[in-house]
């Protein structure tokens, strides 16, 4: 069996929670697709339940609802490479972050007989910055744990925070919204709106590494009142050689994105939306697609790509630039 299996990943769980909620009509079928995938699993997946000739005949429609043709709702089992996917994700350190020790201990306990899939000492990772967060320290997974409680409870947070070049540590109240994780950086950081002298609230990104202490404080504050974080966005044009699009797609995983498909069959139009303090990261990841990727828009995007190529182009060949 491959390694992402389409019976036993993503899909299935979606085809799954869909036909377990069941009559709905074609609006709501999409919206369960859509909270429950990723940017482009819409566009993947609605053929499956709403194009006669590619569809799985899972449903069938009666008026404007449609129903399961399945006389009992699907059950899946846990795969061995599932338990062996699990036993590896606890051997990363990140991983006491979010689960207690005593969680651990309880997995590791039900795993004994399963092999991990590999190990720590068998991945090596390039264009990563050398330092990392101390994910070790129960100080830091202290800080973590009450971070996420906040954000899951929508509690207000204290957090003392270390000043610029280890200066006076800085209180703030917080409205915690998310936590984030930087693969190139190695690190956790904290988003959400911190209240300022004047009392009106900004948006914040905090290095966990940076937290101090936190402390839940009792009062809670409404869904709506962290707004997300104003997002950019660029246009590209892909060129599907190679697995272009596959490897686009998991390469901006971490970005919200639609993907739409062209007249020609190998071009696709991929937006990615991000935030301004990700702009660099995401212009080196652009930039590593070579010719197969095209940034149409916008303008200052484009110029950005210019003059790093210009800059490389002095660095490495610099007898050329008067040719």
């Amino acid at each position: 069996m491959p390694l992402f299996h389409e019976i036993y990943g993503q899909y299935f769980a979606i085809a799954e929670k869909v036909l377990q909620q069941l009559p709905m009509n074609k609006n709501e079928i999409q919206q369960v697709i859509e909270e429950n995938g990723y940017g482009e699993t819409l566009f993947h997946f609605a053929d499956a339940f709403f194009n006669e000739e590619d569809a799985w005949h899972l449903v069938k429609q009666d008026k404007e609802c449609y129903h399961s043709i399945l006389h009992q709702l699907p059950q899946r089992p846990v795969t061995l490479l599932e338990k062996q996917w699990l036993k590896t994700m606890l051997q990363d350190d990140k991983i006491s972050l979010f689960l207690t020790e005593a969680e651990q201990l309880h997995l590791l306990n039900q795993l004994q007989e399963v092999s991990v899939l590999f190990g720590p000492e068998d991945i090596d990772y390039y264009d990563q910055f050398q330092t990392d967060d101390r994910f070790h320290n129960t100080e830091y997974q202290r800080n973590i744990h009450l971070l996420v409680a906040g954000i899951q409870k929508q509690l207000y947070l204290e957090i003392e925070y270390q000043g610029l070049d280890n200066q006076v540590n800085v209180t703030h109240r917080i409205k915690p919204d998310k936590i984030e994780y930087s693969h190139k950086n190695n690190k956790f950081r904290l988003k959400g709106k911190r209240q300022t002298k004047k009392g009106k609230w900004e948006n914040c990104l905090l290095n966990v590494s940076e937290i101090q202490t936190v402390r839940l404080l009792k009062q809670h504050f409404e869904n709506n009142s962290v707004q997300r974080i104003t997002e950019k966005s660029i246009t590209c044009l892909l060129k599907d050689q190679r697995d272009t699009l596959e490897r686009a797609t998991f390469h901006f995983s971490n970005y919200r994105k639609v993907t739409q498909k062209l007249e020609d069959e190998a071009m696709y139009q991929l937006t990615i939306f991000y935030l301004a303090q990700d702009e660099t990261e995401l212009l080196i990841q652009v930039l590593s697609f070579g010719p197969f990727l095209k940034v149409t828009a916008p303008n200052r995007f484009i110029q950005q790509i210019q003059y790093r190529l210009r800059k490389q182009r002095e660095m490495f060949y610099p007898k050329y630039l008067d040719q």
